[in-house]
Parts: structure tokens; C-alpha cells; sequence
């Protein structure tokens, strides 16, 4: 069945899917680019449909282990005071849940990172026709913690981020992926997608 949308699921562990669903994570920072393979061209933007990864190693909801440092227990307690649905909810019920579709977030660019210099980075567009390098401030704390950030990577810009009315368990795929059409109905019911706006453009 042809998709009504052209948007994209993308697969992350926690917290980190929650922080950008929550708006703490506006940079995700992948080795590879968006391209033909997702079923999408090179140098686009949209919407990504952001999934938790299902076998998250939860602690406390959902702290993983291998991220508890200062950066990541700072937001933690900042969302525990701020937002009641995480700090009355219950693992599957709040964008800190694992093995869910959790939120929606416009993807607006993606550059490759070339070089770091001492107080800023050379990044270079993939929406450009030509390679066309241009020097960015330092990225600082705390999405520099929330990222890898080392010449060769992508950075993928996000803005947007909104929650959904409720989550939707899905199981997400390696690299981008399409909705399944009961869940993707779903979100065109809720009015979350504008079926004649969500166009990968270039």
C-alpha cells in the first residue's frame, strides 16, 4: 500500500529519543546521511516520526546506565520538576518510555562535520549543489554531550519537536523507515500531518 505521507521514522535508545521529543535535543549526530537507500533523496528535509528503541536497558523509567552523566542527570531532574507527565508516569505511558512511537520533529538540515578548530567547526551542506564549507560557533554543553561530534559525522539539525496524544507501540528499523499505514492514519486523524505538506523537499 502506497504511504499517504512521505514521512520517516527514526530509531534512538533512551534518553535520548525522549530528549528530543521533550525539545533538550535539537542535534542528533549519525555516520551516515539520509539518502536513496531510506527511500528519500540526498539533501532533504521533513518530518521524522521519532521511535524508542524497545530493548532500551532502563533504569529509574528510563535512565540507560551507559548515558547517567552530569549532562544527562541534569535534564532528568529538570523534566522530573517541570513536566508532570514524566514525573507521575509510568515506563510506556511518557516520551521517556521504550518501544513506542513517542513524538514527531521537522528535520531542517543535515551537514557533515569537516574539521574542529580550536573555538568553532567547519561543516559543509548537503543541500548544496556545490561542497560549500562554512564555520559554525563551537557547539557547547549540554548538546555537545548528547552527540558525537568528530570530523566525517553528520549532524541533523531538528526543530519542532511535538508529542503525541498518546504513544503508539511500534518497533523501529535500522537507519529511516516507513510508517506502518494503521499508524501513520493515526496521525493524520490526530491532525498532526498535513497530508499535502509532508513532501521530502530538496
Amino acid at each position: 500500500m502506497k504511504s499517504k505521507t512521505n514521512i520517516k521514522g527514526l530509531m534512538l535508545f533512551q534518553p535520548h529519543a525522549g530528549f528530543i521529543v521533550t525539545g533538550h535535543k535539537a542535534i542528533e549526530t549519525r555516520d551516515w546521511a539520509p539518502g536513496p537507500e531510506s527511500g528519500s533523496p540526498d539533501g532533504w528535509t521533513g518530518t521524522l516520526a521519532i521511535v524508542s528503541a524497545p530493548n532500551s536497558r532502563t533504569h529509574d523509567l528510563w535512565m540507560l546506565d551507559s548515558f547517567q552523566n552530569e549532562t544527562v542527570m541534569e535534564i532528568e531532574a529538570q523534566l522530573r520538576r517541570s513536566d508532570p507527565e514524566i514525573r507521575h508516569g509510568r515506563q510506556g505511558k511518557t516520551p521517556m518510555s521504550s518501544g513506542c512511537l513517542i513524538g514527531l520533529v521537522d528535520l531542517v538540515s543535515v551537514e557533515r562535520l569537516v574539521r574542529i578548530e580550536p573555538f568553532s567547526i567547519v561543516v559543509e551542506r548537503l543541500d548544496e549543489k556545490e561542497p560549500n564549507e562554512r564555520r559554525l560557533p563551537m557547539i557547547v554543553k549540554p548538546e555537545c554531550e548528547l552527540g558525537i561530534y568528530e570530523p566525517g559525522r553528520y549532524m541533523w539539525h531538528l526543530e519542532n519537536p511535538r508529542r503525541l496524544p498518546e504513544l503508539i507501540p511500534l518497533v523501529g528499523q535500522r537507519r529511516l523507515f516507513d510508517l506502518p499505514s494503521d499508524v501513520e492514519q493515526r496521525l493524520i486523524d490526530w491532525g498532526l500531518v498535513d497530508v499535502r505538506r509532508e513532501v521530502w523537499t530538496i
